[in-house]
Parts: C-alpha cells; sequence; structure tokens
C-alpha cells in the first residue's frame, strides 16, 4: 500500500487510518441520525435508514436493534426490532424469523457483561450459541453495544461482518457507542411519545364519554380544546371549534350575558353560574357552567377550563315538582278549611247529642231518686237495689258522655306549644287528688325539673289521666306508691314515667290499653271507661310522640310517652 506520492506505507498505520476514516464516517451517520430523530417521522422508518447508514459507514454486512424484553411468565430476553443488511445479505427476520427471541443461561451473561458498558466483540467461534442462532452462518465477526436509557439497559445494537474476520479498532467501537448513545435517547423519546399518547387517547375517551361538557379557553377566550359532548352541543365538530372564540362559539347575546363571570374566572376566580338559552324544541335549555382558571407557573392566568352540565332535567323537575308542590298545599288548604268546617259541625253536633242524651238521663236518674224515697217503706230489697243499679247505669252513662266530649276536644283542639314545667302539674293533680280522697296514704315521688314542650292543657289533660289512673290502681294497694321521672331518649327526645306499685296487667293485652272503650278489669273492681288513656294516646301522638305501657298483674305497672326534646 503507498500513499498519493507513491511511498509505501506500513500495514498498520494503513488499518489505523481506515479505522479512522471509518470512524469519521460513523460520527457522520450519528449526526445525520441525531437530527432525523428529533423529527416527526415514524421512528421505524427514520432507525432502518440510520442502521443503513452506520452499517455502510461502519464497513459491515448488517446492523440490528434487539430490545429487551422482561416478561412475567417468560422472563427477560432480547428481541430484535430494526435491521438492515447489505444487499445480497440474508437479513435477522428472514433467518431466525418474526418474534424471535433470545433467551437463556448465555443471554444472562451477555446482559451481566453489557451492564458495565463495554461492547461485546467477537469472532464466529466466540458469538453465544443462542445469539449465533439469530444470524447467519455466513457471520464471521460480531460487535455487540449496550443501550441505555438512564442507567437500565434497554437493547442492543449489533453490527456483523459477513464472509471473513475483522478486527473492531477501539476508534470504531467508541463511535459506535455514540450511536448505541443516539439511539438509545430515541428510543427512549419513542417510548414517553407511546406512553403520552396512549396517556392522551385514554384522557380522550374519558373527557370524550364523561356526562359533561369540556373545553379549554386561551388567555384570548380561543377554544384550544373541546370533548365531543361540547362540540355537538354548540353545533360544531371538533375541528371547527378549535381557535374560535368564546363569543363565536355559544353567541354573541349569550356571550354578552356570560362575560362577567368570565372576567371574574381569568382574574382568578373559579365561577359558577347558569344560563337559560332556547332548545330546537322551542322550550328552554340549562346549563350549569363552571369557569376555572388555569394558572401557568409563573401564577397568572393562562386560560380557563369550561365545564358545563346540561341541567335542564333537573329544572324542569324542579319546576314540576313546585308546581306539584303548590297543588298540594291549595288542595292541603282547601281540605284543612273544610276539616275545620267539618269539626265545628261535629263540636255542634256533639253537644247537641251530649245535651240530648243528658235530659233523659237527668230524668231517669231524677224518677228513680223520688221512686227510692217514696216507695222506700213499701219496697223490698231486690226491687231497691235494682232502682240503684238504674241509677248507677244512669252516672256511668253520664261519665262516659264526658270522657268522650273530652277525647273529641283534645282531638280537635289547636296545638299551642309552649315549655311545660311538668313536675309543677304532677304536683298539683296530686294535690288535688289527696284532698279528694282524704282517706287514702299513698307515697308519691315527683322528680324535679321535668319540662317538655307542647301545649300546655293537653299535656296537662294526659298527666292527670296517667295519674288518676295510677291513683285508682293502687286503691287496694296496702302501701301505694306513684313516681314520675323522665329520661333523655335517643335521637334528641325525651321519656316521662308514670310508675305504680298497684293492680298491674297482663302484657298480652298491653295494645288494647290505648285503644277507646278497652278495659283489662271488671269495672266492679275499679270503675272506669275505657276512654282516658285512648285519651293520652291521643295527645301523644298529636305531638309527634309515642306512648306505651310495661306491667304485671298485681306487682304494678308503668305508662311511659315520649315526646321530642
Amino acid at each position: 500500500m503507498s500513499d498519493g506520492d507513491g511511498n509505501a506505507i506500513d500495514p498498520a498505520q494503513a488499518a489505523v487510518w481506515e479505522a479512522l476514516k471509518r470512524r469519521d464516517a460513523i460520527l457522520q451517520a450519528v449526526s445525520y441520525a441525531a437530527e432525523r430523530f428529533l423529527g416527526s417521522e415514524p421512528l421505524e422508518a427514520v432507525l432502518t435508514d440510520v442502521l443503513e447508514r452506520l452499517g455502510k459507514a461502519a464497513g459491515t454486512s448488517g446492523a440490528t436493534v434487539l430490545e429487551f424484553v422482561d416478561d412475567a411468565e417468560q422472563g427477560a430476553s432480547l428481541v430484535p426490532r430494526y435491521s438492515w443488511t447489505a444487499a445480497g445479505v440474508e437479513s435477522v427476520f428472514e433467518y431466525a424469523g418474526e418474534g424471535f427471541a433470545y433467551a437463556g443461561s448465555d443471554f444472562e451473561h451477555l446482559y451481566t457483561h453489557l451492564e458495565s458498558g463495554n461492547p461485546l466483540v467477537a469472532h464466529s467461534e466466540d458469538i453465544p450459541p443462542g445469539l449465533r442462532a439469530l444470524l447467519p452462518s455466513e457471520i464471521r465477526a460480531l460487535a455487540v453495544l449496550p443501550i441505555f436509557a438512564g442507567r437500565q439497559i434497554v437493547g442492543v445494537i449489533a453490527v456483523s461482518q459477513r464472509g471473513h474476520q475483522r478486527e473492531w479498532a477501539e476508534s470504531e467501537l467508541g463511535a459506535l457507542k455514540t450511536a448505541a448513545t443516539v439511539i438509545g435517547a430515541a428510543l427512549e423519546r419513542n417510548r414517553t411519545r407511546r406512553a403520552v399518547r396512549k396517556r392522551d387517547e385514554l384522557l380522550r375517551l374519558i373527557v370524550d364519554n364523561a356526562p359533561l361538557m369540556v373545553a379549554y379557553y386561551d388567555n384570548e377566550m380561543r377554544c384550544r380544546f373541546a370533548n365531543r359532548r361540547y362540540s355537538d352541543y354548540f353545533g360544531c365538530q371538533e375541528r371547527p371549534i378549535i381557535g374560535k372564540s368564546l363569543a363565536e362559539v355559544i353567541g354573541a347575546e349569550a356571550f354578552r350575558i356570560a362575560h362577567p363571570y368570565w372576567q371574574r374566572a381569568y382574574a382568578g376566580e373559579q365561577v359558577v353560574f347558569e344560563r337559560a338559552h332556547p332548545g330546537k324544541d322551542g322550550l328552554l335549555q340549562y346549563l350549569e357552567v363552571r369557569a376555572v382558571p388555569h394558572h401557568a407557573e409563573s401564577g397568572e392566568v393562562a386560560g380557563c377550563y369550561a365545564i358545563l352540565s346540561d341541567i335542564t332535567e333537573r329544572r324542569r323537575s324542579e319546576a314540576a315538582l313546585r308546581q306539584a308542590h303548590d297543588h298540594l298545599e291549595e288542595k292541603v288548604r282547601e281540605r284543612t278549611e273544610e276539616l275545620a268546617v267539618l269539626n265545628r259541625e261535629l263540636e255542634a253536633y256533639s253537644y247537641s247529642v251530649s245535651h240530648d242524651l243528658r235530659a233523659p238521663l237527668r230524668a231517669i236518674d231524677g224518677f228513680s231518686h223520688l221512686l227510692a224515697e217514696r216507695l222506700a217503706d213499701r219496697l223490698d230489697a231486690e226491687s231497691s237495689e235494682y232502682l240503684g243499679r238504674v241509677r248507677t247505669a244512669v252516672q256511668r252513662m253520664s261519665s262516659l258522655i264526658d270522657d268522650l266530649l273530652e277525647l273529641g276536644r283534645v282531638s280537635r283542639k289547636e296545638i299551642v306549644r309552649q315549655e311545660v314545667d311538668l313536675s309543677q302539674c304532677a304536683r298539683e293533680i296530686i294535690e288535688e287528688l289527696a284532698a279528694r280522697h282524704d282517706a287514702r296514704r299513698v307515697d308519691c315521688a315527683v322528680e324535679e325539673g321535668i319540662r317538655a314542650s307542647g301545649d300546655p292543657q293537653l299535656l296537662r289533660t294526659a298527666l292527670q289521666n296517667l295519674l288518676e289512673n295510677a291513683w285508682k290502681y293502687t286503691s287496694k294497694t296496702a302501701a301505694a306508691r306513684i313516681e314520675f321521672s323522665a329520661t333523655r331518649a335517643p335521637a334528641g327526645r325525651m321519656t316521662y314515667r308514670v310508675s305504680d306499685n298497684g293492680a298491674g296487667f297482663d302484657m298480652c293485652y298491653a295494645e288494647k290499653l290505648f285503644q277507646p272503650f278497652q278495659r283489662l278489669h271488671n269495672p266492679r273492681e275499679f270503675e272506669g271507661s275505657g276512654i282516658g288513656l285512648a285519651t293520652v294516646a291521643r295527645i301523644v301522638r298529636r305531638h309527634g310522640g309515642d306512648i306505651g305501657a310495661d306491667g304485671e298483674v298485681g306487682r304494678g305497672a308503668t305508662f311511659w310517652f315520649s315526646l321530642p326534646a
């Protein structure tokens, strides 16, 4: 070999010279690759072109990029992704087939070797068997360089020589290492781009199928993004709406009304407002609009998101509900007036019936009394007893009429709520009972400070019936005791109790206690009409309360009622 002047060149120097030429050619290819990778072309087309330039610059028969794949089931492997071979040379895909993977123990050794960043340089006899299976038998020399993404190996670039052995100069390997770095950056950029595209596709899918209308307007109030629902609602396809002003999208009149709200949003405030406009059917359509400012890193408002909800059905439902409510209120008012009239008529009727019933009762009672006095010396014992029974029945009937009138009164009376001192009421009622039955000695205990919210007259009537009931049913108890107490119940209620140690009752019949005319004891044993407890129940329930009783025959009873505190 000689130079241009005919002087002989040392073969070693010639080899170095050729290696440097190839290095420069490789670096030129790398520069070309770096420029191409920054473009928007598909990576596969660019990388195939780059591999061809690298392969030719390095004077090789082929260049292949293989990607590391770590599969959860099959483990880690190397899979060919991109390849170039010189004319007439069988490619790795033609030879090994699509989807061929390099795995196994020698792959692990290769991976460990490449982790240090050093290339694998081998002649045909030194190529690992697994990798050898990927390559045609004519391959005589191979250089494998790792491709890194950060500190992690993501693949390798393999350049091969067919037909004859060759040595790889350090300058060539250094240039190829630079090429691997550039290719690694391109692969990572492509991976990131794919991930971003997938994320964008997912976000687009979510946003397009969300039940909201979403758009983004820049700081000039021009649309830069709109999901499908937003575009469809305003009669636009996605492309035409991009770049349009807010006024163009929603219309001049709607923009005039909404502009003050958007000014507040562009000033940094999140704003919610409603707007109504005629729909295609001529009926009003209602939108709830959220204008959400988007702040740049500088803190300034770069634009605003428009998030719209179609609340037409909600507004129509609310309107229908209000109409139904107003109609119901009118019906209730009419019904209340009707009931008031009926109550007045019923009250008049009740007193009329009461008067009509009392007149003959008074006559029967009076004539019975006269007969008993005038015929006292001529009546036998049985006849006198009959007259006595007549008078007793008349008195019971008169008492029953009074009780029924009282039940009707408490059912009709308007409730006037105020705070009532039930402890004071209980003491007054007990004093009245003691005065009427001065021969009895009853131990009475009234808890101090018991108060309730309700109608004073009705609550006193209820408490009087309960205490009179306890007084009556302890009349045959030697050491009679009556207690009035209260405790706080759940849900902000108070429970009031009247307890005694009197006759008690069988709990099997507890449900009958508060029904009119239901009595659990013989009238001869304990007098009464069976109306008193029904009156108490009516009063308690009109106050929104509950009532109940517990007892045991011969061991007394406890009657309780609860009221809202």
